[in-house]
C-alpha cells in the first residue's frame, strides 16, 4: 500500500482527477475520486489501472510477478 500512496495521487493528478480517499489491501485498492464528466468512467479506470501498474512494477520489480 505504501507505493500506492505515492503513485496513485500522481496518476490521478495527471488525469485531472481529485483523489478524495484511498484504502485497500495487499492485492487491491479502493479509490474515491471526483472526475470531470467529460471522462468516461470505464476509460478512466482502465487508464488509472494501467498507468499505476506500470509505475509500480517499474519501481518494485519484486512485485512484477504474481505469487
Amino acid at each position: 500500500m505504501k507505493n500506492c500512496d505515492a503513485t496513485l495521487p500522481v496518476v490521478c493528478a495527471d488525469f485531472d482527477v481529485e483523489l478524495v480517499e484511498m484504502d485497500g489491501e495487499r492485492d487491491h485498492v479502493h479509490l474515491l475520486i471526483n472526475y470531470p464528466p467529460k471522462l468516461a468512467i470505464s476509460n478512466l479506470v482502465n487508464s488509472l489501472k494501467g498507468v499505476s501498474s506500470r509505475l509500480l512494477r517499474r519501481d518494485r520489480p519484486d512485485i512484477a510477478q504474481r505469487d
